[in-house]
C-alpha cells in the first residue's frame, strides 16, 4: 500500500477489510489517514460496510474530520 499512499479510496478499503477482521486499532489508523485525504470518501466506506454505523470510534473519528 505504500505505492497508493495517496489513494483515499484504497485507504478506506482496506480500513473495512480491517473492521471486518477485527482489527479496530489497524482499522481505525487507516481510516484517519483516508479521512485526511478525502473525507466525503468515507461515505463509500459505510456502504461497503454499513456495519461500521454501529462502531462508535469510527463514528467519532468521522465527526473528528468533519468539515
Amino acid at each position: 500500500l505504500v505505492l497508493h499512499a495517496d489513494n483515499s479510496d484504497l485507504l478506506y478499503r482496506k480500513a473495512v477489510y480491517l473492521l471486518a477482521s477485527s482489527r479496530q486499532k489497524e482499522a481505525l489508523i487507516t481510516l484517519e489517514d483516508a479521512l485526511k485525504i478525502n473525507y466525503r470518501l468515507h461515505e463509500k466506506m459505510l456502504d461497503y460496510f454499513p456495519e461500521a454505523k454501529n462502531i462508535p470510534e469510527v463514528l467519532q473519528l468521522i465527526e473528528l474530520y468533519k468539515k
